[in-house]
C-alpha cells in the first residue's frame, strides 16, 4: 500500500513533462498583471498621509512621496513583466519583476486599500521563478496545484474560525453587497429573500472547504477551476469594485492544462510562421 502511494506520488510530482504548460502559463499571469493591473499613485499619501501605516518592507523603505519615482518603478516593473511573458533574459527578467513588483502591487496597501487579487498571482510568479530553466519534470505543475486549492481551503477554513456557520448563515453576505458600489445585478441579488442569498454564501464556503478534491485528478482539477472561475465572476458582477478578484482566475489556469498546452502549440506554430515569413522576405529584398 505505501509503495503503490509511494509510486503515484513520484510519477505525478517527477513524470517526464516538455515544461510547456508552465511557460504559457508565466506568459498568462504577467500578461494579466500587464494589461489590467492599475498603477498606483501617490495622490493617497498626498490626501490621506495621517492615514499611511506601513507595512512589510515600508516600514524600511518609507513612501514615495515623488510621484516620478513612482511612475519610473511602474515603468520598470511593466518593463519587465513584458520580458517575462515572452521569456527575454529568462529568470532576471521575471526576478526583476518580482522585486519592483514587491513595491507597486502592495503600496496601496499601506493606506487600507487591500487587494486580495494581487497576493495569489504575486506568490504563483514567486513560485515559478523557482523553477529551474531546464527542468523537465512536473513538480512545479503539481505545486503549484497544491498551493492553489490550499489557499481556497485555508480560506474557508478561516471563515469558520473567526465566524463559524454564521459566514455564511446570516445577512452577512447581504450587508457585504450594500457596503460596496451598488450593480444591477448587487441590486437583483439584494431584492431576494435573505435565505436565497444564505444559500449562495454557503455555495461559496463548500466550494473553498472542497477545493482540496481539485487535487484528486485532472478532471476534479477542471471542475473546480469553472467553480472558482464563476465564484470571482459573481463576486464581480455583485460588487463591482473588485476587480483585484478576477486575477484568481488565470492563477487557476494551472488546472487547464490542456488548454495551455494547446495554446503553447498554437502559439509555437504561429511563431514558427512568422519566422518564415521574414524569412522569404529577406530573400526578395535585393
Amino acid at each position: 500500500m505505501k509503495q503503490k502511494l509511494f509510486d503515484k506520488l513520484n510519477s505525478a510530482f517527477f513524470a517526464p513533462d516538455s515544461g510547456m504548460v508552465l511557460k504559457v502559463y508565466r506568459g498568462v499571469l504577467c500578461f494579466y498583471l500587464l494589461l489590467f493591473h492599475n498603477s498606483p499613485s501617490t495622490s493617497g499619501y498626498a490626501e490621506f498621509g495621517g492615514l499611511y501605516q506601513p507595512v512589510g518592507i515600508f516600514k524600511y523603505l518609507g513612501p514615495l512621496e515623488n510621484i516620478d519615482s513612482l511612475e519610473w518603478m511602474t515603468w520598470v516593473f511593466r518593463a519587465s513583466l513584458l520580458l517575462a511573458a515572452l521569456g527575454i533574459f529568462g529568470s532576471g527578467s521575471l526576478l526583476a519583476a518580482l522585486l519592483t513588483g514587491a513595491y507597486v502591487l502592495a503600496y496601496n496597501y499601506n493606506f487600507g486599500l487591500v487587494g486580495h487579487g494581487t497576493t495569489l498571482i504575486y506568490f504563483c510568479l514567486c513560485l515559478l521563478l523557482l523553477v529551474p530553466a531546464q527542468d523537465k519534470t512536473r513538480w512545479a505543475v503539481q505545486f503549484l496545484k497544491c498551493f492553489i486549492a490550499g489557499s481556497y481551503f485555508i480560506a474557508g477554513m478561516q471563515k469558520l474560525r473567526f465566524s463559524g456557520f454564521d459566514w455564511a448563515w446570516s445577512e452577512n453576505l447581504a450587508m457585504i453587497i450594500f457596503q460596496n458600489k451598488t450593480t444591477p445585478v448587487g441590486e437583483f441579488l439584494l431584492n431576494l429573500p435573505v435565505v436565497v442569498l444564505r444559500f449562495v454564501a454557503v455555495g461559496v464556503l463548500t466550494v473553498e472547504l472542497l477545493s482540496p478534491l481539485a487535487l484528486v485528478n485532472k478532471r476534479t482539477g477542471k471542475v473546480f477551476f469553472w467553480l472558482w472561475a464563476a465564484m470571482h465572476l459573481g463576486i464581480q458582477l455583485a460588487l463591482g469594485n473588485h476587480k483585484s478578484f478576477l486575477s484568481q482566475i488565470p492563477c487557476a489556469l494551472v488546472f487547464q492544462e490542456d488548454f495551455l498546452l494547446f495554446a503553447g502549440k498554437r502559439a509555437h506554430l504561429a511563431w514558427g510562421r512568422l519566422k518564415e515569413l521574414i524569412h522569404i522576405q529577406k530573400l526578395k529584398v535585393p
